[in-house]
């Protein structure tokens, strides 16, 4: 470890990624394109920084995919264009979803850091924070949120046991709410 402390590193199972239906753009490619940087490797002016309204990390790890990986099929291009233009049809419920997703954060990195030795009161807060935001942003979006109960749970079981405003570090104390737990 660094200066005695212990680091561990949590890695997620490897996925398998099919690209069929999509092309494979070379950084080669998305560089003279500049998609994510111009010519002169500035991100500001590239064809991504034009476009992204995201309104989170999630989002906008999306957005880099979708424009890493562009769909080929015109059936599957004619559906998410559509699926595009039925949010901007409906601005009002856009808004709605826009500001839900503002307050979702960076999901994945609250979670790994969930599993982290370091993590605390704060960090399940932010966890509690962002999931309740992409449960939400579904509800908005009308898509299913069956099988999501065990995240409902995790929300609601976080809002249970951790105080209002915990401290910064666990060591400090004061975590759980009181009449939590005996224990």
């Amino acid at each position: 470890g660094l200066g005695g402390a212990q680091t561990e590193l949590i890695l997620k199972p490897f996925e398998r990624r099919v690209l069929q239906g999509r092309m494979a753009l070379s950084p080669t490619t998305l560089r003279h394109m500049e998609i994510f940087t111009t010519s002169t490797g500035d991100p500001q002016g590239s064809f991504f920084q034009a476009i992204n309204r995201t309104q989170s990390s999630l989002g906008a790890r999306l957005l880099r995919q979708w424009l890493c990986f562009p769909l080929l099929d015109p059936r599957d291009i004619q559906d998410r264009q559509d699926r595009v233009e039925s949010w901007t049809r409906d601005t009002a419920r856009l808004q709605n979803l826009r500001q839900v997703l503002r307050g979702m954060g960076d999901l994945e990195r609250r979670l790994s850091k969930a599993g982290q030795p370091s993590c605390g009161g704060r960090d399940l807060l932010g966890v509690r924070d962002a999931a309740r935001a992409a449960l939400r942003s579904l509800e908005l979006a009308d898509l299913k949120t069956a099988g999501f109960e065990d995240l409902y749970a995790l929300t609601d079981e976080i809002e249970r046991t951790i105080v209002d405003d915990p401290p910064l570090q666990v060591r400090q104390g004061h975590l759980i709410r009181g009449g939590y737990s005996k224990e």
